[in-house]
């Protein structure tokens, strides 16, 4: 009896109860669809992905993006799903198999989860992606090794080498003419030793911009960068001349500068230079003041480098003409050496207008007199006669003395009987 009243119960005004589900139901569908409306969003930079770039590599040219590199798209669909997507959800791809004779691409932007796909309605913003197609070149580049910080103190940087030591590169034609060095970087912080380091290409335009990206290849990515670093030395700078100047003209100096230098070398190479010499500076015929810049380098061993930022020699040669002084000479200047007063009387007799002439600068001659000079002669074991003897001067490294014209000295014997006569009278 109770089963029966049951039944009669759950069928008991059956219309209002499925009439309560259905109400139930839309109020349901009503509240989700408040809660979850539809929604878009613009959703900014999906990087597009090339495709079958070989279609026109096979062609020997190159490619590379010049606008629509990234995309934009907006999405629309429920809120619930809308508002979470980021451009991460999205793939954008570019089949360049299918170029136009515009050098254009239509750019298709999918969702990668395909339950969002299914959701949502994608539009992308601008979908065309255009290229620049240029010939394939290839060229071969000097690689240039770029130091960055500084050795220790008192080491020089020498010149490094690279293994291999030019690189080829591979890319459209207009990269390529506007590389202007191809760079391996290295860092030598604080180092006292020589040393072996891989290092990566880059190459970079005039203005140094990088171009490494621009569709270009390496034939080798990396080099091997040998650095050579030296220990340091002072030394000093010794500088002589060779010839001579010009008739009637006088070197009066050598100055230069830096009389110094810091040179850099192996250990052993260092022990052995004690300084640098330069002895080819030609003062043949000058008739003048000259100034000379030296380059150092030419001078040094085999194994020494100039670790100075300057490796030049300003030299300074002085020149002078030769100035003349003529000095008249008179009998009683000159001293006769030698005489035997007791047996002999002595005279001299110069030629007309006597004289001696000094050479030498100016500086040097110009306040000379006669007396300075202490002319004489010597009249040892001469007996009675007439000589022609050569009167001799006191010598000078400031000049030179000419006088090449010889002195008459008369030379007689005393009268012994005079003497004596006199003497006899005077008792």
């Amino acid at each position: 009896m109770k089963q029966k009243l049951s039944r009669s119960n759950i069928f008991n005004n059956i219309g209002l109860k499925l009439l309560a589900v259905l109400i139930a139901i839309i109020t349901w569908l009503v509240v989700m669809n408040i809660s979850d409306y539809t929604v878009t969003k613009t959703i900014t930079g999906i990087t597009v992905v090339t495709e079958n770039g070989d279609a026109i590599e096979n062609l020997g040219k190159v490619y590379d993006v010049s606008n629509g590199k990234t995309v934009d798209i907006v999405v629309k669909g429920p809120r619930s799903v809308v508002d979470s997507l980021t451009k991460e959800d999205f793939v954008a791809s570019a089949d360049l198999s299918k170029l136009s004779i515009t050098n254009t691409v239509t750019v298709t932007v999918e969702a990668k989860n395909e339950s969002i796909g299914s959701r949502v309605d994608i539009s992308i913003v601008d979908d065309i992606l255009k290229l620049t197609i240029e010939d394939k070149k290839s060229q071969q580049f000097p690689i240039k090794v770029v130091y960055t910080g500084d050795v220790a103190e008192g080491y020089y940087l020498g010149k490094p080498t690279t293994t291999p030591n030019l690189i080829t590169i591979e890319g459209p034609e207009s990269v390529l003419e506007s590389i202007n060095e191809v760079r391996a970087v290295v860092k030598v912080d604080g180092k006292t030793g020589s040393f072996d380091e891989l290092a990566e290409i880059k190459c970079f335009d005039a203005y140094g911009t990088d171009l490494s990206d621009k569709s270009i290849t390496f034939d080798t990515k990396t080099v091997t960068v040998k650095t050579k670093i030296y220990a340091t030395k002072e030394v000093p700078v010794k500088i002589t001349t060779v010839g001579d100047p010009a008739e009637g003209y006088v070197s009066t100096g050598i100055n230069y500068n830096p009389t110094s230098i810091l040179i850099a070398g192996e250990a052993e190479d260092l022990k052995k230079t004690a300084a640098i010499y330069i002895s080819d500076i030609n003062l043949s015929d000058l008739n003048s003041d000259k100034e000379v810049n030296i380059d150092i380098t030419n001078y040094l061993p085999e194994g020494i480098y100039v670790a100075d930022d300057n490796n030049q020699i300003a030299v300074n040669l002085s020149i002078e003409k030769v100035a003349d002084k003529k000095l008249s000479v008179s009998a009683d200047a000159i001293k006769i050496n030698d005489k035997d007063e007791s047996k002999y009387e002595y005279s001299l007799k110069l030629p007309q207008n006597y004289s001696v002439t000094l050479s030498g600068l100016n500086k040097d001659v110009k306040d000379v007199a006669v007396s300075m000079l202490a002319p004489e002669l010597s009249v040892k074991d001469l007996g009675e006669g007439e000589y022609q003897l050569s009167v001799t001067y006191k010598t000078s490294d400031n000049y030179t003395i000419k006088n090449d014209t010889k002195v008459t000295v008369t030379i007689k014997e005393k009268n012994t009987e005079e003497s004596t006569t006199e003497g006899s009278t005077e008792e």
